[in-house]
């Protein structure tokens, strides 16, 4: 099972222990079976054990038969994953670093539990060379754990690994290329071949892997969804959505074969008008005085008249892509309803594309793509499709590129910007994340890349901009702490250039898409309001110039 104190009956702890039942499992069990029919409520794999709640995220051992708790684990580190051997025999599991300057890195550790259960028993470490490791799972034979994760700590791209459990050898299967989503993984019976939910193109697919050579081959890709979630025993269940259809649960064959929905939770979607989403490609400026290929997606609703007001709405990452969801940008479907078409694009950075193309932004941070992202509006201009009622939004990289957009162009007649990065400098110090992610997409700390990070940050430019911009922001965010959205507030908003900041007390990064349903309504409903407000109105002459 995957420790989570989301798990917990006390969900709003900060720091739970995890346990998990003892027994013999099939493989890929995220705990073993024996005695399961006893309970006749939660998993017990899902209950937790309070002794530990004030430290840290644990691993306690819970016999069923005699519901005695045992403590595996301690130490100042959290734990991550879980997976059983298939003879129920060994744990393996993922944790922190107890070094303060790598305690954001995990690693594969393994525990040998055969035989009566004893507090704290010794464990081992399998793994030093790959920062991120995360869903270990155990071959049918138990000679090789499979995992997923990144050499560098600053890197979100997660890509498949194995490692031999006698000798501790880690290699890494599949292509440099090969990007994963995090979900668990899950071996053939024959241990040949591992499923997996595949970031590729901007959808997340079903693949099968070859443990061996690496070869991928698909089994389930939709063509404009994205699987969410995934679980293999005689058949795959998976869940998928998209923008133009709702999220459902899904059943297929091992093969992929006989896909089907298997439930129908939002019948009440094809009463309504549908809407449209098109997979497009955009000829851009290549940053090396070319030019090359980006995808993206275009949202509309058929039948309403041309040209119509456009929404580029920019994706966070900068190393990730598109998100065909429903809940991170309700707001896409009610302006399209209104009219608008929403241009959402995975221009060079973007993760699913492969590592070059997704590194090249390195360094460059809205120097390579503002150009692509202005030669997609141009397109749809010559189009006919939309005019110069364009405005722009985002969250994390999304919020720091509508700012700098709007500092360095004036494409955008209102803009809102959320959970942003503002100033590179000041992030690096102050974000949960900032110390390790941003040497890795500067290449540098503040004191090498000084002039770098300042020259990149959105705090250099937005005072110059005359797009009226709304910030929102978690007040707890410690991803992107308000200080980000303060700054360039402040700054916008004393150069005359209109301006709210709404702070959401509590609010994490996620507010807009996983905080308090009251945040996430009002949110979004100002987020529609502000657009369809200041998109008519045109960007006011700069001093000295002429309208």
């Amino acid at each position: 099972m995957a420790a989570s104190s989301r798990w917990s009956a006390r969900s709003m702890s900060i720091r739970t222990s995890a346990s998990t039942a003892r027994g013999r499992s099939t493989c890929n069990a995220r705990s073993p079976p024996r005695r399961r029919r006893k309970w006749s409520g939660a998993c017990p794999t899902r209950w937790t054990a309070p002794v530990m709640c004030w430290a840290r995220l644990q691993i306690v051992l819970l016999d069923i038969e005699s519901q005695a708790a045992t403590p595996l684990t301690r130490g100042d580190y959290d734990v991550g994953h879980l997976a059983w051997s298939c003879d129920g025999r060994r744990l393996a599991y993922t944790r922190g670093r107890e070094d303060e300057r790598e305690s954001h890195c995990t690693d594969v550790w393994m525990l040998d539990l055969d035989g009566p259960a004893q507090p704290f028993p010794e464990a081992r470490r399998l793994t030093t060379t790959v920062a991120t490791a995360s869903w270990p799972a155990f071959s049918p034979d138990g000679s090789t754990i499979a995992f997923m994760g990144a050499e560098n700590g600053g890197d979100a791209i997660m890509r498949l690994w194995a490692v031999d459990v006698a000798t501790g050898t880690t290699r890494r299967v599949a292509d440099e290329d090969v990007e994963l989503f995090s979900n668990a993984l899950f071996w053939d019976a024959d241990g040949r071949r591992l499923r997996a939910v595949q970031a590729w193109r901007g959808v997340q697919r079903i693949v099968s892997i070859q443990v061996d050579s690496g070869e991928v081959t698909p089994l389930v890709e939709p063509p404009a969804g994205q699987v969410s979630a995934m679980a293999v025993g005689e058949v795959i269940a998976y869940v998928e959505e998209g923008m133009d259809h709702p999220i459902e649960a899904h059943r297929c064959d091992l093969d992929g074969g006989q896909a089907r929905r298997i439930s129908d939770f939002n019948g009440w979607w094809r009463e309504r008008h549908a809407l449209k989403l098109e997979r497009r490609r955009f000829e851009v400026p290549d940053g090396e005085g070319g030019t090359e290929q980006i995808e993206g997606w275009l949202l509309l609703r058929e039948g309403e008249p041309s040209p119509r007001r456009l929404l580029v709405d920019v994706h966070g990452g900068p190393a990730s892509y598109v998100a065909l969801q429903f809940p991170t940008t309700p707001y896409w479907q009610v302006l399209a309803s209104q009219g608008w078409a929403i241009l959402a694009l995975n221009a060079v950075g973007s993760a699913s594309y492969g590592r070059r193309f997704s590194e090249r932004l390195r360094k460059c941070w809205g120097r390579l793509d503002l150009p692509q992202y202005r030669a997609a509006i141009a397109a749809l201009r010559r189009e006919g499709l939309v005019d110069d009622r364009v405005a722009i939004a985002g969250s994390s990289y999304g919020g720091y590129f509508s700012a700098y957009a709007t500092g360095n162009c004036e494409d955008f007649r209102a803009s809102v910007v959320s959970a942003p990065v503002g100033n590179l400098e000041t992030h690096y110090g102050t974000s949960d994340s900032g110390y390790y992610a941003d040497p890795f997409s500067m290449e540098g700390k503040p004191d090498a890349n000084r002039e770098l990070m300042i020259e990149l940050s959105p705090m250099a430019h937005i005072g110059r901009g005359r797009t009226p911009t709304l910030f929102l922001q978690g007040k707890d965010d410690e991803r992107c702490p308000k200080c980000q959205s303060e700054e360039m507030f402040v700054k916008l908003k004393r150069s005359g250039t209109p301006s709210e900041m709404v702070l959401y007390p509590g609010g994490d990064h996620h507010t807009l898409g996983q905080g308090r349903p009251s945040h996430r309504l009002d949110g979004h409903g100002r987020i529609v309001d502000w657009l369809n407000r200041w998109v008519e109105v045109p960007l006011p002459a700069a001093p000295g110039e002429k309208r």
